[in-house]
């Protein structure tokens, strides 16, 4: 039999977090990230969001975001780590924002 070991009631956290794709208007970014638990609780789904020079984008909450002519500025991906058990909600984590998006390829 091994030691009791205590649940710290410690929330998730989010362990990295990046943003991948080509930086221009109709492009698709993709936002990567890695949550874990300190208490071993089960993870459920977290809560994603694209943000527009740090202003949230109106239903811009999965994986993905298709970049508009309206996004020529700094885009952040954030997630919200949520377990299914123990203290369930942490604090949000952001992405480096982006460099600006640009208008188009050049050729």
């Amino acid at each position: 039999m091994g030691p009791i070991r205590e649940k710290l009631n410690i929330p998730p956290q989010v362990a990295s977090i990046e943003i991948w794709g080509i930086l221009e208007v109709d492009q698709i970014l993709t936002g990567s990230y890695i949550c874990h638990d300190p208490d071993g609780d089960p993870l459920g789904q977290a809560s994603l969001r694209w943000l527009r020079n740090g202003i949230p984008l109106p239903s811009a909450t999965s994986g993905n975001y298709k970049l508009r002519p309206e996004d020529l500025a700094r885009i952040t991906f954030e997630v919200t780590p949520i377990a299914q058990t123990g203290v369930k909600r942490s604090k949000a984590k952001a992405s480096l924002p982006t460099q600006r998006i640009k208008r188009y390829r050049p050729r």
